[in-house]
């Protein structure tokens, strides 16, 4: 039977969450890795793996809109 999932647990998602928001919004602007570190009071090396993490749903998500407008331009010459 899975287990279930404390507060503690969500807390702590919902938390990981909120600064993946932050790091990416913070580097699209331009704030350099060491300075959105400094903010956030983690290290640099947490804000790259946030943004790898940030652009690894990016591209899934360009990637299946990609799909899905590809396959309505083919439903049209249908």
């Amino acid at each position: 039977m899975p287990r279930k999932r404390t507060n503690h647990v969500v807390t702590e998602e919902v938390k990981l969450l909120k600064r993946r928001v932050k790091v990416s919004e913070m580097y699209l602007k331009g704030t350099t890795l060491a300075m959105i570190g400094d903010q956030l009071e983690v290290s640099s090396s947490t804000v790259a793996k946030d943004l790898e993490h940030c652009r690894e749903i990016w591209l899934s998500r360009m990637t299946a809109a990609f799909t899905q407008m590809k396959a309505e331009e083919l439903a049209k010459l249908d």
